[in-house]
């Protein structure tokens, strides 16, 4: 009987050592990483850290049939002090176990324009996996020629196991929310409204990512906690929020928004849990958390729209280069992120040499700036909450030097909403250069 009962035992271990196998198999992997910190890390970009901030979505399918294609999307943000030329080059080897060195070159190429401070571009990487099965170790290598940094064969080069599956292999489905992106700069959330007020129910904006070979089938729960699930890795716990999600096809991403989420006070955390019903494997998919503000009156917030899939900000100078010593026209985009209409109010613009990183530049309070360069009255420009517009302030004076600047504006200066200057809202901002 003993002798049986060891059988037996050994016969379940080998078998959730099998599943653990067949669920590594399928993983998804990313590359690279995006920092959501406002300051230059080490001593700086470009002195012992790269100027380049890059990071990749889900390698999708996460384990492709042999002789298929595979694919992801790189994002790739110049965060130093100045310009980088065209012609930096990105490089993917399929198979490479080995870390390349600067100047090697991969079985795929791709060169990116160039990138002024804060410039962020999109590259959509495509290749074929090997036509025989098994595990591969595919490596991407941003800068590889070394040009725009000496240290990026280190710090720019990222490499994950990758399992080519048998041509016909059954088909399977599987899902991860996004990680974060520069979209999540600085809120490290997005919500609707960004600012809810204390007690009130908001929008939890995320984005679902299909990454298997057959569609992600309708009916997939995607729960919302407050500020966490009892355990992540339990089937079916009961959550305040939650929404069924459409069928989702392969190497597709949905973007979703989770109504019902009630704001706690001050500074809140919620965990989104993905596939909490357990329908596409033993455990959910995947758990993200997010912090958020909210207001203790109903108010309106003033803040800058960014640029999608951007650290920067819908900011911008005209001209586009001016001239040292002139004058110059800064256009800044401003949205309603709060619950309640209200003014512009007094807008404020600082001009900073650009010394890296992502983050306004600015001086004094939210309520109490000091040190700016020009400014606009804007009370006239009334927003309701969740709407945008785009003002002008002109005459705003041009750095008397050429070189890299950042232009931080700050709206609703003085702070006309009780509560406004509590928020950790900062100024929006963009590069510009000087000739």
């Amino acid at each position: 009987m003993a002798a049986l009962a060891l059988v037996a035992l050994l016969a379940a271990a080998a078998a959730a050592a099998a599943a653990a196998a067949a669920a590594d198999a399928f993983e998804p992997v990313t590359f690279g990483g995006a920092p959501l910190s406002g300051e230059p890390p080490g001593g700086g970009f470009g002195v012992d850290f790269s100027p380049l901030v890059w990071a990749t979505t889900y390698l999708s399918p996460s384990a492709p049939e042999a002789g298929k294609k595979q694919r992801y999307t790189m994002t790739v943000t110049n965060l130093g002090a100045k310009s980088i030329p065209a012609g930096t080059v990105v490089s993917v080897w399929v198979n490479r176990t080995e870390d390349a060195a600067c100047g090697d070159a991969g079985d795929k190429e791709w060169k990116l324009p160039e990138l002024p401070p804060l410039k962020t571009v999109t590259l959509k990487i495509r290749y074929k996996v090997p036509s025989t099965p098994g595990v591969i170790r595919n490596r991407v290598f941003l800068d590889s020629r070394c040009t725009a940094f000496n240290g990026s064969a280190t710090q720019n080069q990222d490499s994950a196991w990758v399992t080519v599956q048998e041509k016909g292999a059954p088909k399977y489905a599987i899902a991860r929310l996004l990680r974060q992106t520069p979209d999540d700069f600085p809120w490290g959330s997005l919500l609707s409204p960004q600012y809810p007020l204390a007690g009130s129910t908001f929008e939890l904006l995320l984005r679902v990512e299909s990454l298997g070979t057959a569609p992600v089938p309708a009916g997939v729960l995607l729960s919302v906690f407050s500020p966490g699930p009892p355990s992540p890795s339990a089937c079916n716990q009961s959550a305040p929020a939650w929404l069924a999600l459409p069928k989702i096809a392969p190497g597709k991403t949905l973007d979703v928004a989770v109504p019902g989420v009630v704001a706690a006070g001050g500074i809140g955390q919620v965990a989104a849990l993905l596939d909490s019903g357990c329908a596409l494997g033993p455990r959910p998919s995947g758990l993200s958390r997010k912090d958020y503000e909210t207001t203790p009156s109903a108010v309106a917030v003033i803040a800058g729209v960014k640029v999608p899939s951007s650290y920067a900000y819908q900011v911008s100078t005209s001209p586009a280069k001016p001239k040292a010593n002139a004058t110059m026209t800064v256009k800044v985009k401003w949205t309603n992120a709060g619950t309640a209409p209200g003014p512009v109010g007094r807008a404020v613009v600082w001009t900073t040499p650009n010394a890296g990183g992502a983050g306004a530049r600015w001086e004094g309070t939210r309520c109490e700036p000091s040190g700016f360069v020009a400014s606009a009255d804007f009370s006239g420009a009334v927003l309701e909450p969740g709407k945008a517009k785009t003002l002008k302030i002109k005459d705003v004076p041009v750095p008397a030097h050429p070189g890299f600047y950042k232009v931080s504006v700050l709206g609703d200066a003085g702070c006309a909403g009780p509560g406004v200057g509590e928020l950790e809202e900062v100024p929006a901002y963009a590069g510009f250069e000087v000739v």
